[in-house]
């Protein structure tokens, strides 16, 4: 019996080190942002999700594993503004932040479609 649980004990603490580290390859907020992005807009779990689902999912997952908090307001500033300009507004304070040049395809592609 006590083989059995702690197994299970080992099991369960490599599950949640695996999944509180799967965005910690990113040397940033924004780069973190990206893989997120990347992660929920590509993932088959995700994809009956409705748009605004899957943003309300990758608003959440940015609570939990991004600490930059330049990325988090530029993101959450980014969020209301005309999808024509959202991509290139958070590509700029990217770019600022980081002071060098920045881009996310993923979010560039789905950032800049209607309703997005």
């Amino acid at each position: 019996m006590k083989v059995w649980v702690i197994t299970f004990f080992l099991l369960c603490s490599a599950a949640l080190f695996a999944c509180s580290g799967k965005y910690d390859a990113a040397d940033n907020g924004f780069d973190k942002i990206c893989l997120i992005y990347e992660n929920i807009m590509t993932n088959p779990a995700y994809e009956k999700l409705s748009m605004l689902d899957k943003h309300e999912k990758i608003s959440d997952e940015i609570e939990q594993h991004v600490r930059d908090i330049d990325a988090i307001q530029t993101y959450s500033a980014v969020a209301s503004a005309d999808p024509d300009l959202k991509y290139q507004l958070f590509k700029q304070s990217a770019e600022y932040s980081l002071k060098r040049e920045w881009d996310c395809e993923i979010i560039k592609n789905y950032q800049t479609k209607k309703g997005s």
